[in-house]
């Protein structure tokens, strides 16, 4: 994470994490086939990290509004 964080995602190949690891490029296809591999395993860990809970209003209920995640179409 320490590579993703300072340099960028497009910096964190295979190699690059071997050379961090203090290994070699081989031994890190024995968990992750390719650099998309590598990718997918960062965001994993990232998304694994997001609070999932209710959300709470400031009056400490549960919020009920509804948020749109996308565009709205009107008829």
């Amino acid at each position: 994470m320490t590579v993703m964080e300072s340099e960028g995602l497009e910096k964190l190949t295979l190699r690059r994490l071997a050379t961090e690891l203090d290994t070699g490029p081989a031994s890190l296809y024995v968990y992750f086939h390719n650099v998309a591999d590598l990718h997918a395993a960062v965001l994993d860990e990232l998304l694994a990290t997001v609070d999932l809970g209710p959300v709470r209003s400031p009056g400490g209920g549960a919020s009920a509004s509804k948020q749109s995640c996308g565009p709205t179409f009107v008829s």
